[in-house]
């Protein structure tokens, strides 16, 4: 560490940021093997201002294990660290926050990572062993460490975090991912410091001094990014060219880096790597072919099966051959032949002809599945890779009975791949299953064999977030299936897809089919048949006969005695069910009238159901009440809150979409609440982030809200002011109606609100803008509050009760409305008062564009007040203001 104060004064900088500041930093040091690297990174939590502070430290290895695998240990041992650091006190602490955060999920965490439990001395049976086998993908896990390290964070804010990671050379994506993920949230407080190896690998192979070889190692790092195996691919294709040689006489590689540059070498490691395979022996080369189609590795079991086999028996040998070559390798327990690198793989891929592709994989899938048959143990891991090969070159199944016995493989396969929540695969075996049954009435040769293929597809689809295929697999059972049962079955997923949906059409049209069937049973439920085509009379019946009934008896609805047949309860359980009262509720409460009083009731009671049941469909229920329902009636402030609340819990299940809703909605309600427009910009930021990033939740796009959020901060004006209202999307001129607002364009936000009235009327879509027709009537009352005063106004009643419902942003736009009203009156020490109001909530929203034009009006008036001379009747003197 001799001469590298500045190096650690920068690392205590940056801790000292993250201290202050309660943002998280990163910082990386890069240098040869051997530099210090390490020795720097651990200069901080060794010193005394690191004394009480919490350091996790790893290390990643270079003959990687599992994903995440060195990350899930660090933040495991974490645990152990804080038991031998702390107080029982303080371990009491943390572990309360944690089983507060994470609720009715904390098993959760406790799978991912045990050492949770040690900090409290007695341990709880807290796993649910109904839900062990579900799997936690990478996004749940990311949301589980990145909310359980903002818990710790939190309860150690005082003293500080630490995460080092040594040799992030050798990190997997998945690790990177879940540092990117836990550094990105805003409300995590903790300092990374990573180590990384910088400009040595050149020098390492050469067995040369890095100074030695700087002028090569730029060169390399230009062809190949800096990656370990294209390195030594690329100085091979230098050897081979002798451009690079070893000097017998002096004892070390020479070159000349004029001719290296001079000389025409691609660019293309993949090009390198094809060239050194058109090399091998065809038999070695067939070889890596086969294992190729089997993707990074591939498991010795299938090179034993396929060696039985008189077109594959000298695989073996060849692959070892592979191996001597430098292609390939073995793992560490011999189980799997390994291609070094996804390029050595890419390359052998391509060597098999594009339109012979389908042949080989279909070749070898037959051969496998033959031998698959024979084994009285078969593996369902097996069975997959084996559908894989086949599902390849399905169109070249010769006879029907060929494909229904293929089919029905794929069918066992989706099961299983559902069963297992891998919804990816289940929907990929369902579509090939599906395209293997014949053309001519399938349903009526294969009934049993059609009915679950589409039933999967369904399932499958739903789970996989295509709607659309989903309903239609849906329908096309729904059409075709001979029995009562196999039909609620189908009008089952239905429900579930109306949920998810929010089609008012669709919902009636379940509804009134099932009320059918119940009539059909006996069940008799009055209905007349036109108020089942006309959905509003539908509603304003179902809305009269909830207003009949007691709360209690609608709780009771979705019971019913052992009496009942199956068929009558499955059916009842689809027409009342928990979400459906919600969403029945929600329906009630799109148009701001009688109805939503008795939307109200029954959202409400759906929430007492979900306290009932488990809470599996909280994000959705949640969704549909706070989205539409308890906005209208509760504080925003406490809906915002649940939205956060469920948008973590839809993370953790997996529910990416509805937990995307979720956020929106947050975000979007947070704006009303007065919540710190800094904070509101930096989550927008994050969402797009995380979308940009995973690529999977499904956030509806805030731009336009962005740009707001961004003018009231710091006065970016760039497309509030210079449009006239002429654009017909409602979003865009209901946020250019605020803006017009806090930017003191009253009568534009006027003629804003008019038009966006008039867009939501003409286009019929009232039903989704409830809350925002009451700020659209806030704000446009503000405005015509102020251009009224400029008739000479002298009342400010209007104002008090606008200031009485509201925070920071609204409430200081009143007091700054007030002090324009007492400033024209002349009545100057008011005006002054209510500026400097409206300065302190325009401070505390953190809109830097309003507190600079408020103190610019504090500024004129208090040049006002200081040219009066009043006269005081308790002071013989005149006294200056």
């Amino acid at each position: 560490l001799y001469g590298r104060a500045d190096e650690i004064d920068s690392l205590h900088d940056a801790y000292g940021r993250v201290m202050s500041s309660n943002k998280s930093e990163a910082i990386l040091i890069g240098g040869y093997s051997g530099s210090g690297k390490t020795q720097l990174a651990l200069s901080l939590p060794e010193s005394e201002l690191f004394a009480n502070g919490l350091c996790i430290s790893t290390k990643f290895e270079e003959t990687a294990s599992k994903p995440l695998a060195v990350l899930l240990s660090a933040f495991d041992e974490m645990f152990l660290l804080i038991v031998q650091k702390y107080t029982e006190q303080e371990r009491h602490s943390i572990y309360q926050a944690l089983v507060s955060e994470f609720d009715a999920h904390f098993y959760l965490l406790v799978r991912t990572v045990p050492n949770v439990l040690r900090l409290v001395s007695t341990m709880h049976s807290i796993i649910n062993d109904a839900v062990e086998e579900n799997e936690i993908n990478f996004f749940s896990m990311c949301e589980i460490i990145k909310r359980l390290m903002r818990v710790v964070s939190s309860q150690l804010s005082s003293s500080g975090m630490i995460l080092m990671v040594d040799d992030m050379q050798w990190a997997d994506s998945a690790s990177l991912g879940l540092i990117h993920t836990v550094l990105s949230d805003p409300d995590n407080s903790i300092l990374c410091v990573g180590t990384y190896r910088d400009n040595e690998m050149v020098s390492y192979s050469l067995g040369t001094f890095p100074r030695l070889c700087e002028s090569l190692s730029r060169v390399v790092l230009r062809k190949t990014e800096g990656n370990p195996f294209f390195v030594q691919t690329f100085l091979s294709s230098l050897v081979g060219k002798q451009l690079l040689q070893y000097n017998l006489r002096i004892k070390r590689w020479e070159w000349d880096i004029g001719e290296i540059l001079a000389e025409h070498i691609t660019p293309n490691v993949l090009d390198l790597i094809s060239a050194k395979m058109n090399e091998l022996s065809e038999d070695i080369r067939s070889a890596l072919k086969t294992a190729s189609c089997f993707g990074i590795k591939m498991h010795d079991s299938f090179v034993h099966d396929l060696s039985q086999h008189p077109d594959y028996s000298s695989l073996r040998p060849n692959l070892m051959a592979a191996i001597d070559d430098g292609l390939m390798e073995l793992d560490s327990d011999g189980s799997s032949f390994r291609f070094v690198h996804d390029k050595v793989l890419e390359a052998a891929y391509d060597m098999i002809r594009p339109d012979s592709k389908d042949k080989f994989h279909f070749d070898i899938g037959m051969v496998l599945l033959a031998s698959y048959e024979k084994n009285t143990i078969q593996s369902t891991s097996t069975l997959f890779a084996i559908l894989d090969q086949i599902n390849h070159g399905i169109l070249l199944l010769q006879d029907e009975a060929q494909h229904i016995s293929i089919a029905k493989l794929n069918l066992q396969a989706g099961m299983e791949s559902l069963r297992r929540s891998n919804y990816t695969s289940a929907y990929n075996f369902a579509k090939s299953a599906v395209s293997l049954l014949p053309d001519d009435s399938p349903w009526t040769k294969h009934y049993d064999l059609c009915f679950k293929l589409y039933m999967l597809l369904s399932r499958a689809a739903y789970s996989y977030w295509k709607i659309d295929e989903a309903t239609d697999a849906t329908n096309i059972v729904i059409n075709h299936a001979n029995t009562l049962q196999d039909k609620l079955d189908a009008y089952t997923i239905k429900k579930m897809i109306i949920e998810v949906d929010c089609n008012p059409d669709d919902a009636n049209q379940l509804m009134a089919t099932v009320i059918g069937l119940l009539n059909s049973l006996g069940e008799h439920i009055p209905c007349d048949e036109e108020a089942r085509r006309d959905i509003s009379r539908q509603v304003d019946i179902a809305t009269k006969s909830f207003q009949l009934e007691s709360d209690d008896k609608l709780l009771q609805m979705h019971e019913f005695s052992s009496e009942k047949s199956d068929a009558i309860m499955q059916a009842y359980s689809i027409l009342v069910s928990l979400v459906v009262y919600v969403y029945f509720a929600a329906v009630l409460c799109t148009g701001l009238n009688e109805t939503c009083r008795v939307g109200y009731r029954i959202g409400q009671l759906g929430l007492k159901m979900l306290n009932q049941n488990d809470r599996s469909n909280m994000p959705l229920v949640h969704l549909l009440y706070y989205g539409w329902v308890g906005i209208l009636f509760e504080p925003i402030q406490a809906c915002v809150e649940m939205h956060r609340q469920a948008y973590d819990v839809g993370l953790q299940t997996g529910n990416l979409s509805i937990a995307g809703m979720h956020k929106t909605f947050a975000i979007a309600r947070g704006f009303y609440t007065g919540v710190h427009l800094v904070r509101i910009k930096d989550e927008i930021d994050c969402v797009s982030k995380s979308q940009e990033y995973h690529g999977s939740m499904s956030v509806v796009k805030l731009g336009v809200q962005n740009m707001v959020v961004k003018c009231l901060i710091d006065g970016e004006s760039s497309g509030t002011k210079s449009e006239d209202g002429s654009d017909n999307d409602p979003t865009v001129v209901y946020y250019q109606m605020i803006i017009s607002v806090y930017c003191g364009y009253f009568e534009r936000a006027k003629h804003l609100a008019k038009r966006w009235e008039k867009i939501r009327v003409t286009n019929h879509c009232k039903e989704i803008f409830s809350l925002r027709l009451v700020f659209v009537h806030f704000y446009w009352g503000l405005a015509s509050l102020v251009v009224a005063r400029r008739g000479r106004a002298t009342k400010l009643s209007d104002f008090d009760r606008f200031i009485t419902i509201v925070e920071n942003a609204a409430e200081g736009l009143c007091h700054e409305l007030a002090g324009m009203h007492h400033e024209e009156l002349g009545e100057f020490r008011q005006a002054l008062n209510s500026y400097r109001q409206a300065e302190k909530c325009y401070s505390a929203w953190g809109s830097q564009m309003k507190v600079n034009k408020t103190q610019d009006k504090i500024l004129r008036v208090s040049r006002t007040l200081l040219s009066i001379w009043y006269y005081d009747p308790a002071d013989s003197s005149e006294t200056k203001v």
